[in-house]
């Protein structure tokens, strides 16, 4: 298999069939082979996706670099560029190769979604949306943009429009348990705690039990009335596993995120307090839901 009938999966990052991977092999090999001065553009964008491949950042990047060097418009090798720097942690550098794939052609979707994706990433949310619009706008069906749509929206805490566009991507996959679960935890945060609760226990069902799904049907159920004891026993469960759970939410989360699932928190806290008397699961929940708030206070308080 030579180049040119490769190159354009590659330059699609299509996955590629075992005939083609074999034949990467052996194009990488041969590609070694030639002296480094005898090699074009291709060549070395061929090496630099092959490190790629195989993680390989440090080599992948100076390949890349040859690559553009040799054609200073091939914006592949910017934008493959922009991945191994990602992958390093250096997302300016990342976000300069994107800009100037983006440059040299203004409809490259990937590097758009990519540069959404380090927009989103830096909370930089209106940039994120408007580089993820543009990509659903050229591709209606670029599941990938429109999921991150949903996910931008909730960072803004628009949560009715995060909520729609969880539903778009739900249309067409249905059983994706992590939209549900997304989309379940829109709805609540948008006030709709019983539609919300169904989203989070049918991802539940989908993906399996495991911490984060207990916790956020004990979460979910908490604000319901009369859901006290299902409440108690998803979030006991949850913290018996991992009991500093929402300890290390707090430290990993951005500050807006966590500051909004405690100040909810405090509210379902407030509420029970109010109730606690009333039945012995509430007087529990409360118990329980009150010490691991004053704990995450602390540690939010210490960053």
């Amino acid at each position: 298999m030579n180049k040119q009938d490769l190159l354009p999966s590659l330059l699609n990052f299509e996955k590629l069939n075992k005939k083609q991977e074999k034949g990467l092999k052996q194009l990488y090999k041969d590609t070694v082979a030639m002296k480094a001065g005898d090699r074009d553009a291709d060549d070395w964008f061929i090496l630099g996706y092959y490190d790629i491949s195989r993680e390989d950042w440090d080599e992948a990047i100076e390949s890349l670099t040859l690559a553009a060097e040799k054609r200073p418009d091939f914006e592949a090798a910017y934008r493959f560029r922009a991945m191994a720097w990602i992958a390093e942690d250096l997302t300016e550098r990342a976000e300069e190769d994107l800009n100037k794939a983006l440059e040299i052609d203004e409809d490259y979707a990937d590097a758009r979604y990519e540069r959404a994706e380090i927009y989103a990433g830096q909370d930089k949310t209106d940039e994120a949306l408007k580089d993820a619009l543009k990509v659903l706008e050229d591709d209606p069906e670029h599941l990938r943009a429109r999921l991150l749509v949903a996910q931008i929206y909730s960072q803004k805490e628009e949560y009715e429009k995060a909520a729609e566009a969880y539903s778009e991507v739900l249309e067409e996959m249905p059983d994706q348990g992590e939209a549900l679960a997304a989309r379940g935890l829109a709805l609540f945060f948008a006030g709709n705690a019983e539609d919300a609760l169904k989203d989070i226990k049918r991802a539940r069902m989908l993906d399996g039990s495991n911490v984060v799904a207990d916790f956020n049907v004990g979460l979910i159920s908490a604000a319901i009335p009369g859901k006290a004891k299902e409440a108690y026993r998803h979030f006991e469960k949850a913290f018996r596993k991992e009991s500093s759970l929402l300890d290390q939410y707090v430290k990993e989360a951005k500050g807006k995120e966590s500051s909004r699932l405690l100040d909810r928190l405090d509210a379902i806290v407030k509420d029970l307090e109010a109730q606690k008397n009333d039945n012995f699961y509430t007087e529990q929940l409360y118990d329980l839901l009150e010490s691991k708030l004053r704990r995450a206070r602390g540690a939010m308080n210490k960053e």
